[in-house]
């Protein structure tokens, strides 16, 4: 699996922006790209400071939102209620997932303008506060914006070396390449704690993510 930080064990200036991006983002955790770049000396500590002011007063969460709520895909079939209990999903655990999925929906447009704002900066690109500076302008938004309520503590990410071959058999179906080394997104590894369901999604859900139809989407969401 790709390199991170567990946020229990980050500690210092790291501990500090895993704290404020909490906040900012309005979930109870960090996502891997943070917990990744954690784990390189200085680097998220010097992308943060350089990015964080278009997340201290809402900026880039707005636009990010924004892009993805123009994004349209066809959702999947429902699931019975029925189904779910097989599964092994109380009204609780329902919830639980409800408010998972929620924070993912949440959190990636926002983690996508993190890593494109960094790359945009690595790229040479100027900050939109330096461009409004050389034209003695101030930048348009107000610092009135504060983050939405933080959701419910998630369940722990399951940790793929500590699972049966099967159940990591199928969280790897979801999984990317990252730095030469398999990436699962931490949305499955929550829903891991349902093998079925789990194995439903890996059914229903994988080849769809592979359809010219859903590449499509996604290159339209990252170009807005």
């Amino acid at each position: 699996m790709l390199a991170e930080i567990n946020e229990r064990d980050a500690s210092g200036e790291i501990a500090r922006t895993f704290e404020e991006i909490r906040h900012l983002w309005g979930v109870p955790y960090v996502s891997a790209i943070h917990r990744h770049l954690a784990t390189r000396p200085g680097v998220l500590e010097w992308a943060w400071e350089a990015v964080a002011p278009a997340f201290r007063d809402g900026r880039a969460q707005t636009a990010g939102w924004a892009a993805a709520d123009g994004a349209t895909i066809p959702p999947l079939d429902p699931i019975s209620r029925d189904a779910l209990v097989l599964w092994g999903l109380d009204d609780t655990a329902i919830e639980t997932v409800k408010a998972v999925a929620e924070g993912f929906v949440r959190v990636a447009p926002v983690n996508m303008m993190f890593a494109g704002l960094v790359k945009a900066l690595i790229e040479g690109k100027a900050p939109v506060e330096e461009r409004a500076a050389g034209r003695r302008e101030k930048p348009a938004f107000t610092d009135r914006w504060s983050p939405p309520v933080p959701l419910p503590i998630p369940p722990a990410m399951v940790a793929l070396d500590t699972l049966d071959p099967a159940l990591r058999g199928v969280l790897l179906q979801f999984a990317s390449m990252a730095d030469g080394k398999p990436f699962v997104p931490g949305l499955y590894r929550m829903i891991a704690h349902w093998p079925d369901m789990l194995a439903h999604l890996a059914t229903v859900l994988v080849p769809r993510l592979a359809s010219p139809d859903m590449s499509a989407a996604c290159d339209r969401l990252r170009s807005r």
